[in-house]
């Protein structure tokens, strides 16, 4: 799951969606990739894809940057 981690924030319900992927990462899961966990991977690329941070931003308006570092 990697960088999908990082849209966590974005995305929400996250742990709900993607919860039968990331099971098959613990340890002693047999990784078996079913036809739902190929679903529940379309639906997440799809999520990621569409969320508002990924749009063009729009030099006309007025911007903030938020940073917490």
């Amino acid at each position: 799951m990697g960088l999908v981690g990082y849209y966590r924030g974005f995305i929400g319900g996250f742990s709900d969606i993607s919860h039968p992927v990331t099971y098959l990462q613990k340890k002693g899961v047999k990784f078996e990739w079913t036809i739902g966990c190929e679903a529940i991977f379309k639906l997440l690329k799809k999520l990621i894809t569409s969320a508002i941070v990924l749009k063009i931003v729009d030099l006309n308006k007025n911007l903030v940057a938020c940073t917490n570092a």
